[in-house]
């Protein structure tokens, strides 16, 4: 395998190199005026043992590394070289953001820090308690902390400086970041929908709206049981006892006479919400479409809700193209059922038994659509239909498939290993491996996977369009390697890792120009793309232990 030249900078961290277990090969190279990419071994950040790396990002900060040391302490550590700072009591973090004031550029990102603790009640009780509290990415607190904070709520769409959280009782409660304090906004809200103008929720069974100082000015509907906005439409839809309501944003019209009567199992077209869908009348279980120019399309009968899967949910891309599953269940996240697909007005036909409803692609190439069908939470066929309805099996044995068309399947697969093969409009078309536990991401129209795999480890290959497979590396676990693009893709990995201390060989390919970057004693890594590009690693080799980052150029 060619060894690449390293860049200008690299003879400044001679002295990590080829000592206590930090490797770098191809030194040889380091006078070679060729163009390079990644500064490796790069430059340690912090020392000391962490795990769980990750990242957040601002336009004031940069990129700041967040990692645990010990039990509670969440360290982070500007990727710029300054100073590492520690939030102490923290048992979880949410990374979030919020943008300044129109007329102030300035942005925040922050930290949503959980704390759990054991309080004492009046009684003398101890029970588990927590409590929320906002940082900033200098391990700064933005303010006081809110008794059992739980779910945090930043505001929708256009710049806005506000975040809300609702407690276990579902009270939201407002943060200002000027004064860092919290303010009760209202009990028992639910359907939170946050924007730069209005807050919406629902409330004591009406829908609540409030204006860019949080005053209440819109309360209407009795027992409402949905609220949503409908994508790039300037309306919310509800859902209440007399039926479905649309309300303008800009309160113009404040509270529609019901659209329709009789309306239940309120829903957006999957994935992209380009259609409201809802079922009316309910008893007869008639799914209908509304689509943005207002109109109104009946889809099906006898699709009744059910109380495993709401069958309204629908994936609609091309313009008249609706495809729905029915009387289902759900795999992870995705409905599965009957599969039902055609024109919006036209014939509507079955396309087969357990439809995964997230591998849909209607109508995406040359007036076909794609689903997996036979789904048995691991693999399914791989069918297309055209909108008449007929339908052609092209592949056994998927992992997944969707939303997007991609150019790269796993097919065949046994529950141990199966076929890479490039996947085109008729099926698949170029066999890439064999004998492969699970492929990677796709970038950029490469393919990363393993081969030859033995139950732990297997041969790290990359294939793609002009790139036949190419050998990466040897001894690489399931899993432990990604496709990562920079200024050009790269495969990352990780090979020849103990058990027992979790450190192995961390290694960067790019299939462009053929160089390999190693460095080894690595525990884990985060690819890192803006505002910095590079790749921050963990080192446990006794001295050089700590947070690492090679830049990218």
């Amino acid at each position: 395998m060619r060894q690449g030249p390293l860049i200008a900078g690299l003879t400044l961290s001679l002295g990590l190199v080829g000592c206590g277990g930090f490797e770098m090969e191809g030194l040889d190279a380091l006078v070679d005026d060729e163009e390079s990419y990644v500064r490796f071994p790069g430059r340690q950040l912090v020392e000391g043992q962490f795990t769980e790396l990750n990242h957040a990002t601002s336009p004031t900060r940069g990129t700041v590394m967040l990692a645990w040391r010990e039990e509670r302490e969440l360290t982070l550590v500007p990727v710029t070289g300054s100073e590492a700072c520690t939030i102490e009591d923290a048992d979880d973090y949410e990374k979030d953001y919020v943008f300044g004031a129109a007329e102030d550029p300035a942005d925040l990102g922050f930290l949503a820090i959980t704390e759990e603790f054991l309080a004492t009640t009046e009684e003398g009780e101890e029970v588990e308690a927590r409590r929320l509290r906002f940082v900033d990415l200098g391990c700064a607190e933005l303010g006081a902390a809110l008794e059992d904070g739980r779910s945090v709520h930043t505001r929708d769409g256009s710049p806005g400086d506000r975040a809300f959280a609702r407690n276990g009782a579902n009270d939201l409660h407002f943060f200002d970041f000027e004064t860092g304090t919290w303010s009760l906004v209202a009990e028992g809200a639910t359907n939170i929908i946050a924007s730069d103008e209005r807050i919406w929720s629902i409330e004591g069974g009406a829908i609540v709206g409030r204006d860019a100082d949080l005053v209440e000015d819109f309360r209407e509907g009795t027992a409402v049981t949905g609220l949503l906005r409908w994508g790039e439409a300037s309306s919310l839809f509800a859902l209440d006892a007399d039926g479905l309501h649309s309300i303008d944003e800009d309160l113009d019209n404040l509270w529609s006479e019901p659209l329709a009567e009789d309306v239940c199992s309120l829903g957006l077209a999957w994935p992209w919400g380009h259609a409201l869908t809802y079922h009316s009348p309910c008893a007869e279980g008639k799914l209908n479409v509304r689509k943005l120019d207002g109109t109104i399309a009946e889809v099906a009968s006898g699709t009744a809700p059910s109380s495993v899967v709401e069958p309204t949910t629908i994936a609609e891309v091309a313009a008249e193209m609706v495809a729905y599953v029915t009387a289902g269940e759900y795999s992870g996240w995705s409905p599965v059922g009957t599969l039902h697909s055609g024109i919006l007005g036209g014939t509507l036909h079955e396309i087969g038994e357990r439809g995964l409803l997230s591998s849909v692609v209607p109508a995406a190439v040359a007036g076909y659509s794609f689903a997996l069908v036979d789904w048995d939470g691991t693999t399914g066929r791989l069918v297309r239909w055209t909108p008449d309805g007929e339908v052609e099996e092209l592949a056994r044995g998927l992992t997944g498939y969707g939303p997007f068309l991609e150019t790269y399947a796993l097919v065949d697969f046994d529950g141990e290993e199966g076929t890479v093969v490039r996947m085109g409009i008729d099926g698949p078309d170029k066999v890439l491996g064999t004998g492969v536990p699970s492929i990677g991401s796709e970038s950029f129209g490469l393919v990363a996977f393993l081969t030859d795999y033995d139950g732990e480890t297997g041969t790290l290959m990359v294939a793609g369009e002009g790139l036949e497979p190419t050998e990466v590396a040897t001894g690489v676990r399931s899993r432990e390697f990604e496709l990562a693009t920079w200024a050009a893709t790269a495969v990352i990995y990780r090979r020849e890792v103990d058990e027992e201390s979790n450190r192995g060989t961390l290694g960067i390919f790019f299939p462009e120009t053929g160089d390999t970057f190693e460095v080894s004693e690595v525990t884990e890594w985060d690819a890192i793309w803006s505002p910095e590009s590079g790749i921050a690693y963990h080192v446990d080799d006794g001295r050089r232990t700590g947070i690492w980052f090679a830049e990218i150029q």
